[in-house]
């Protein structure tokens, strides 16, 4: 896929519908620009916060219950451990 656009005088760039599209990229998204060489490669900028709601959790764990369930855990595999 090759694509052309013009750098405005402040510097920026419109990124072309199709380039945007083969990286899921919407309005508000940030992107990443790296140098390979001679040349500048263009990638999303995904982080975790970006896919909150893609996973529906049963219900809300607090921090408290969270570390409570952990240590649980691990003092049941200490257990299995000492089994052995």
């Amino acid at each position: 896929m090759k694509e052309s656009t013009t750098i405005t005088v402040k510097g920026q760039v419109t990124i072309p519908k199709e380039i945007r599209k083969a990286l899921g990229l919407r309005p508000g998204d940030r992107v990443v620009f790296e140098k390979e060489g001679n040349t500048i490669v263009l990638k999303s900028a995904k982080t975790l916060l970006d896919f909150r709601g893609y996973v529906k959790a049963e219900r809300y764990i607090s921090p408290e219950e969270a570390r409570k369930i952990i240590k649980q855990k691990r003092g049941e595999k200490i257990k299995e451990e000492l089994k052995k």
